[in-house]
């Protein structure tokens, strides 16, 4: 018998929530990580056109200062209020998800911000 367990942020994270990391292909770990971001996006314009001038590739990967750098402390901060995730955590995830949301922001933003309706 195999038993899963769950992080305190994926037990208070909703489905609903974690389809945010369904849609950007994010693993599903991140409690939520990847819908927090976007409505973050979805809210500020201004972090928005920061992430979608993210061009970082595998060769050239997101390091978790840059991160830093482009989150700021506060927005950092509420991630982690709202994943149960730490910071570092957080710091690290960011940079495999924000690479593919600047990409998404940049091809087809309709799919990344009116999904959050349609569920």
């Amino acid at each position: 018998m195999t038993t899963t367990v769950k992080t305190k942020g994926e037990k208070e994270t909703s489905l609903f929530v974690r389809f945010g990391d369904w849609l950007s292909n994010a693993s599903m770990d991140r409690s939520g990580l990847t819908e927090v971001t976007i409505r973050l996006m979805r809210d500020d314009c201004h972090l928005a056109t920061r992430v979608s001038e993210i061009h970082n590739t595998e060769a050239n990967p997101l390091t978790p200062q840059e991160v830093e750098v482009l989150m700021g402390e506060k927005h950092l901060k509420y991630i982690a209020d709202q994943t149960g995730q730490s910071l570092e955590a957080i710091e690290d995830a960011l940079t495999e998800v924000l690479p593919m949301l600047g990409n998404l922001l940049r091809v087809d933003p309709e799919r990344l911000f009116q999904y959050q309706c349609k569920i």
